[in-house]
């Protein structure tokens, strides 16, 4: 049998961005009304944008050498996060992942759901604040490795 390659890290970016929906217009910060998620493997870059009704999955037509975050900030008036993770377990410690099914589907829960993120925010700018002080008391919190901002 195959040995599966194990990731020792993940790297995923969070792009905060604009909403265009009504809620995000009248209810949410500016700038912060929608978050989508990008992360590479050995091939492709992969977007991931939860909508309200569903998962949209992108693979975007770059090499893995290209530098996506800052082509995608060209532009654009995106926030973009840079988090280095330890990967989430394969088969052990189910209940923690039962506890992260997001119980009311946001663009936000299930960006936590897929990323892990084990702490509340419900919008993208309290996820946006709850990073950022992550980063700044600089601790190892939910598997965080590193925060990098590239705003």
């Amino acid at each position: 049998m195959k040995k599966r390659k194990v990731a020792i890290k993940n790297t995923y970016w969070l792009i905060f961005k604009d909403g265009n929906n009504f809620v995000s217009r009248f209810f949410l910060k500016k700038g912060f009304g929608h978050i989508l998620i990008l992360t590479c493997d050995d091939y492709n870059w992969l977007l991931l944008d939860p909508t309200f009704t569903y998962l949209k999955t992108d693979i975007l037509p770059y090499k893995v050498t290209d530098d996506v975050p800052h082509t995608l900030m060209k532009g654009n008036d995106y926030k973009i996060i840079k988090i280095e993770k330890t990967p989430l377990p394969e088969n052990e410690d189910l209940k923690m992942l039962k506890a992260l099914v997001p119980i009311f589907p946001t663009c936000v829960s299930l960006i936590k759901y897929i990323i892990g993120l084990p702490f509340g925010a419900l919008t993208p700018w309290r996820l946006f604040n709850k990073l950022k002080k992550i980063k700044d008391t600089d601790r190892y919190y939910g598997g965080i490795l590193s925060i990098n901002f590239l705003i």
